[in-house]
């Protein structure tokens, strides 16, 4: 994906229905992701908030249906390696109406995303 405004351009890396990795291509940036066993039953998809893809009118094109599919299960944790430093671990727990996540060490969990859904 490129996104023009800003020059960004990422890579996506799909397996067996879930997204595992973002490589920002113009910079020493990658994400890895592993996934629960939980099924992504309402389909989220938060491209900031978990995969750091700063692209602001994608989240339009994808709840428009734009964009095909959301990852199958739900995000478990996330491990960043940028500019030749690795980041600490994230982990991430869901709720009804929330995420949290902590990173690797931390004994607190904190809110990460509050979402809710339509009736």
């Amino acid at each position: 994906m490129y996104e023009g405004r800003e020059e960004r351009e990422y890579k996506l890396t799909w397996t067996d229905g879930d997204l595992v990795s973002v490589d920002r291509l113009n910079r020493e940036h990658t994400a890895d992701f592993t996934y629960s066993e939980t099924p992504n039953a309402n389909n989220l998809m938060f491209f900031y908030d978990i995969y750091g893809m700063d692209l602001e009118e994608l989240k339009y094109l994808y709840w428009a249906g734009l964009l095909g599919v959301s990852p199958r299960h739900l995000v478990a944790s996330s491990y960043i390696h940028s500019d030749g430093y690795d980041h600490p671990y994230e982990e991430y727990k869901w709720e009804d109406d929330k995420i949290l996540s902590r990173h690797s060490g931390d004994e607190d969990w904190s809110e990460e995303i509050l979402f809710t859904f339509a009736d």
